[in-house]
């Protein structure tokens, strides 16, 4: 059996494993993805992540605030 030396094995550079905050899929080096408060999110998760981000300022038609709601006859 041979042995190599223990510098061998430290000179050894793995890149970080980047994976994506929503659905934990791995982002694999030249992968896309968008970096947004800090979290790194997949194109595939994009829409689910800007859902849940403006999901306060939703609003229906017809059940808004104050005078000025808009109203579908």
């Amino acid at each position: 059996m041979r042995r190599w030396p223990h510098t061998a094995q430290r000179d050894l550079h793995f890149p970080q494993e980047e994976r994506c905050s929503l659905c934990a899929g791995e982002l694999y080096p030249g992968d896309p993805y968008f970096e947004l408060d800090g979290r790194a999110v997949c194109e595939d998760c994009l829409g689910r992540y800007a859902r849940r981000y403006f999901a306060a300022q939703l609003r229906r038609v017809g059940r808004g605030r104050g005078r000025n709601r808009n109203t579908v006859f």
